[in-house]
């Protein structure tokens, strides 16, 4: 079951997990949101097994927070709204990290990133389709 995870999000056969990974590291192709995904799904398979999860007992005392990749090697700088006192902010989001954000911003920081990338990358036809493949591609699933 590990095996067809990983193998679907590195989209190759998977014979020897070491091997595997070092040849993307090679290629540059390891980044901080391949580990992460790679951490999320190990921790799926560790909670099936357990039965429980941390999440679940430290649930009512943290904040939940939501994850979101700039792919790019460039920082992304944008402006919000501040809950508090309606003032307007700069966010910085730095090349290839992931930064995160409470749930109720996701959606306008994910649209705010993705007109940002659609736009840089020269996107002009088929926006719809192109927009939903950014979105994934930003979108941090833990």
């Amino acid at each position: 079951m590990i095996r067809q995870d990983v193998e679907q999000l590195l989209g190759q056969k998977v014979d020897n997990f070491e091997f595997s990974l070092s040849r993307l590291d090679r290629q540059g192709k390891l980044t901080q949101k391949v580990i992460l995904e790679l951490l999320s799904i190990l921790y799926r398979h560790i909670e099936s097994i357990e039965g429980t999860t941390e999440l679940e007992e430290s649930e009512t005392s943290t904040v939940e927070q939501v994850g979101i990749y700039n792919p790019e090697l460039e920082d992304f700088t944008f402006k919000m709204r501040r809950d508090e006192d309606n003032k307007l902010i700069s966010y910085t989001m730095k090349g290839q990290e992931i930064t995160y954000f409470e749930p109720k911003h996701e959606k306008v920081v994910k649209d705010k990133l993705a007109t940002y990338l659609l736009n840089k990358r020269g996107v002009k036809t088929n926006v719809e389709d192109e927009d939903k493949k950014v979105i994934e591609e930003i979108s941090v699933k833990l």
